[in-house]
């Protein structure tokens, strides 16, 4: 009879968490407490817990957080030398270590209950199957993209394993979600991580690894795509060691999975992509660790009181504002946390783990090809125009934060030229669908697409939610032909939008002009979750209107509105223009910052 699971894994590499993935929760203090309930909720299940980690992870959860596992260990160490876009190594590993069966859980799932039998037993275990059409990610699932993955390898020499060959051959498409992963085939299981590690680790396949310019959904292949590609070659080898493995999942499908029925059945919560940074779900989460775990609540709150984290978040939420506002109580239902997101946060939507600014409309496709005479025609019409989700700053376009290159495809490096831009804000009045022909890799394939089709003017204004690029010499480029592309490119690091967090009475406007912090307005920045430090400053930014308060590393803008002043935060673009791009996908990694680049060809 197969064993049962009692074991429960996690793993924690902060490397990616320093780097980039640190924002994809509403605030730290969140992250903490989604630790601190997957933790609780899984060991009541699978009381054996363990925590494969780094130096840096084992004394931010255990040391610093109280985490209480069984086991510690620290050999994610050994990937201090990896690239932290390969987030998922730290998983991979974690998997490979083990020696008994069990179950992987990822900080943002938690088990209420726990596995039926059927999975709890099985060889192999995972969230749910994921399907997609092979060699058209738009169609589906755009982070599947073997066809690119493997092109890219292959044509620099790479390596890819046996089960990898086989399985694309086939042209299947079926990869496991692994929200949770495990199982009692702990041989098979290490087989499979180990083989996944050198896909990314292989000396020879570093060249096409810094190529791929989607690497988020890249490290969903290594780890989801090339499971069922494991698993589906070694059954049909009857001499394989793992010719009897199989694979058992929680739910049927990724509709199943983030319904809102069946999840909670079966006790089971899964806070994918943008629900993490969901203020209700965030509410949710905070008052349920507060309730029943009080003592690591408040252990919690001490520690982020005690520590500066790698980054830091200027998102606060405050328990004593959420009281205010209307918490969404906690039923007698273990699964209430994660109901009213099941619905709305499948993985067959758009799951960029971001609130921040991002760009979600512009007047051409990235990796357009347009003739010339269609390319000056869109610059004479329409222009470059590119839209944003929030109004930003027109202060912060400018020749330094939005560039536009043209160069040629073979020597990009030695041909290059910078063109003097005019930069004007725009409101878009018309989006247009259009077919386009535009390049996957190498290969030019038509789809049609929601484009940016007119706009009109603004004037005196502070903010705009697009802007439109043109340039004089447009004509005389075209006329010369010797330039073959074009890159579009946003530093998104300079390019600024203001939230409000708060308003403070007009009477403080006096002590704005003056400079000075009053008990008053340092009272006003505590009640609203913003303590301020002792070293403050505080300048005029537009006389009588705007002042930039700035606070050991946070910066704050103070403006004048009608009758009162409000109290807003500086948020930067988050520019990452990870493929396919925009419109299908919105910018953004989740991260303040990053460049938007986009190349346009012409013919």
């Amino acid at each position: 009879m197969t064993q049962a699971i009692a074991r429960s894994v996690w793993s924690f590499w902060t490397k990616p968490f320093r780097s980039h993935r640190q924002t994809i929760w509403f605030s730290e203090k969140h992250h903490l407490l989604a630790w601190i309930l997957s933790l609780e909720t899984a060991r009541k299940h699978y009381p054996e817990t363990a925590l494969v980690t780094d130096d840096a992870g084992a004394k931010m959860l255990s040391d610093g957080l109280g985490l209480e596992f069984d086991a510690v260990t620290t050999e994610l160490n050994a990937l201090q030398a990896q690239d932290p876009d390969w987030w998922i190594l730290g998983k991979l590993w974690a998997y490979r270590s083990q020696t008994q069966p069990f179950i992987h859980v990822d900080n943002d799932v938690f088990l209420w209950k726990p596995l039926p039998p059927v999975v709890n037993t099985a060889p192999v275990l995972a969230q749910n199957p994921e399907y997609f059409v092979f060699g058209k990610p738009l169609a589906t699932c755009w982070w599947y993209r073997p066809e690119i993955f493997n092109h890219r390898v292959k044509s620099t020499n790479g390596w890819l394993p046996d089960e990898w060959n086989w399985y694309f051959a086939k042209r299947r498409n079926l990869a496991y979600c692994c929200g949770i992963m495990g199982g009692a085939q702990v041989d098979f299981i290490r087989h499979y991580a180990d083989m996944a590690l050198r896909i990314a680790a292989d000396p020879g396949n570093q060249a096409a690894l810094a190529l791929m310019d989607n690497k988020l959904g890249d490290c969903l292949l290594i780890e989801q795509y090339f499971l069922a590609a494991c698993i589906e070659y070694h059954q049909q080898l009857p001499d394989s060691l793992f010719a009897d493995v199989s694979i058992e999942c929680l739910f049927d499908s990724p509709e199943a999975a983030f319904s809102s029925q069946q999840p909670d059945q079966l006790g089971y919560t899964h806070l994918i992509g943008e629900a993490k940074r969901d203020a209700a779900i965030a509410q949710r989460l905070e008052k349920r660790v507060a309730g029943e775990y009080p003592d690591q609540y408040q252990r919690c709150l001490r520690y982020l009181g005690k520590v500066e984290f790698f980054l830091g978040s200027d998102r606060a939420y405050s328990p004593a504002v959420a009281q205010t506002e209307g918490l969404l109580e906690v039923s007698g239902s273990d699964t209430e946390l994660g109901s009213s997101l099941n619905s709305a946060a499948s993985p067959l939507t758009h799951s960029t783990p971001t609130d921040l600014n991002r760009v979600i409309y512009a007047s051409w496709h990235h990796d357009q090809v347009l003739a010339r005479n269609a390319f000056l025609e869109l610059i004479q019409t329409v222009g470059l125009v590119i839209q944003f989700a929030k109004p930003v700053r027109v202060d912060s376009l400018h020749q330094r934060s939005v560039l536009l290159w043209s160069h040629g495809t073979d020597a990009i490096a030695t041909q290059q030229l910078m063109h003097q831009l005019k930069i004007q804000p725009v409101q878009v009045t018309a989006l247009t669908n259009q077919q386009i022909c535009w390049r996957v890799g190498e290969t030019g394939i038509e789809n049609g697409f929601q484009l940016i089709g007119e706009t009109e003017a603004l004037e005196n204004v502070l903010f705009t939610d697009a802007v439109q690029l043109t340039w004089s010499e447009v004509q005389q480029f075209i006329k010369a032909g010797e330039l073959n592309q074009l890159t579009v490119e946003l530093r998104g690091d300079w390019i600024l939008n203001e939230e409000v967090l708060f308003n403070i009475d007009l009477e403080l406007q006096m002590e704005l002009e003056r400079g000075t912090i009053s008990p008053k307005l340092r009272e006003c920045f505590s009640n609203n979750g913003i303590p301020l430090s002792e070293s403050v400053a505080i300048a005029s930014e537009v006389t009588g209107l705007c002042w930039r308060l700035v606070a050991q590393d946070k910066l704050y803008v103070i403006r004048k509105d009608t009758g009162q002043l409000s109290v807003r935060r500086l948020c930067a673009l988050d520019g990452n223009h990870i493929w396919p791009g925009v419109p299908e996908r919105p910018s953004g990694n989740g991260c303040e910052g990053g460049d938007w680049l986009s190349v346009i060809h012409l013919q």
